[in-house]
């Protein structure tokens, strides 16, 4: 099938989160009956797959936030950089915790609804389709969230955190 123009989702569960091949693989045969295009960052463990499907891409790095701004969807672990960065560029998350901010991050994913928690292992593959199916698919959701991205780059938070910085050893 081609899979050129369908939505894209990211997945990335940090460097720890990398090491888990077969939480992976697991959901890479979920993706594969999926009509939307999927990166997942795998780390240092790319050898470890075998054959992926046509609409999954593995690599052992991506460059984040430039490829969060362009996903429809973000699969990660919570962590506070990921979580901020959906919402910096508008996207949705799937929040899949194992540890640390990860837990509470997916606590307020929820009840913030700027997507869904569910749990590391536990999930039914009925359950990440409708999911991600779900979060893509959202266009109220993937509105409301542009709107808060935009409110949080307009802010250019990064620029005064840099000149508050300066400041202090200037």
């Amino acid at each position: 099938p081609r899979h050129g123009d369908a939505p894209l989702v990211f997945v990335s569960f940090g460097s720890l989160g990398a090491m888990d091949v077969a939480l992976i693989e697991r959901m890479i045969a979920v993706f594969s009956r999926l009509p939307y295009r999927f990166l997942v960052n795998v780390g240092a463990w790319r050898d470890a797959y075998g054959q992926v499907p046509d609409n999954v891409y593995l690599d052992g790095w991506f460059p984040q936030p430039s490829v969060v701004a362009e996903s429809s969807l973000f699969i990660h672990h919570g962590g506070n950089n990921s979580f901020c960065e959906a919402l910096y560029f508008g996207v949705p998350s799937l929040v899949m915790p194992y540890c640390w901010d990860g837990h509470d991050n997916a606590a307020r994913t929820e009840e913030r609804a700027v997507g869904r928690r569910l749990p590391r292992y536990t999930w039914t593959d009925g359950e990440l389709a409708a999911a991600v199916t779900e979060l893509v698919e959202d266009a109220a959701l993937h509105a409301r969230l542009a709107a808060v991205g935009e409110k949080m780059r307009a802010a250019h938070g990064a620029r005064r955190a840099a000149e508050a910085i300066l400041a202090l050893v200037g």
